[in-house]
């Protein structure tokens, strides 16, 4: 009897261990991103303005879900606003699970027909 409960124990630890790898993707890609503030990033602030900077947080959840559902993409661990972005197209990236990078641009929200 107690070698089966030890040898039970050790399947069941095993079990749980196995799925640390696992490539499935995190039920939900926002919790990658915090909001910025202007007093975080000041030279960004300066340069998109106070709406496209608000915007930035605001459609960063849609940005986000897009990134994670890419193929390439195994889940978004870290995301940010790329120093691309302008006025005219805000831009974030996303760094997955398993190393790759995506990049959407705002377009790709409005083509994907993404709502805010």
């Amino acid at each position: 009897m107690r070698k089966s409960l030890i040898f039970g124990c050790c399947l069941l630890l095993l079990g749980c261990y196995s799925d640390q790898g696992s490539e499935t993707k995190p039920s939900k890609a926002v919790d990658a991103w915090l909001d910025i503030k202007p007093s975080q990033y000041p030279k960004a602030y300066e340069k998109l303005g106070a709406i496209r900077f608000q915007e930035i947080n605001s459609k960063a959840p849609q940005a986000l879900e897009l990134m994670a559902s890419q193929s390439a993409c195994n889940g978004v661990e870290l995301a940010g606003i790329s120093e691309q972005a302008t006025k005219k197209e805000l831009v974030w990236y996303g760094h997955c699970y398993n190393g790759e990078k995506i990049v959407i641009h705002e377009k790709y929200l409005k083509e994907k027909n993404v709502k805010n």
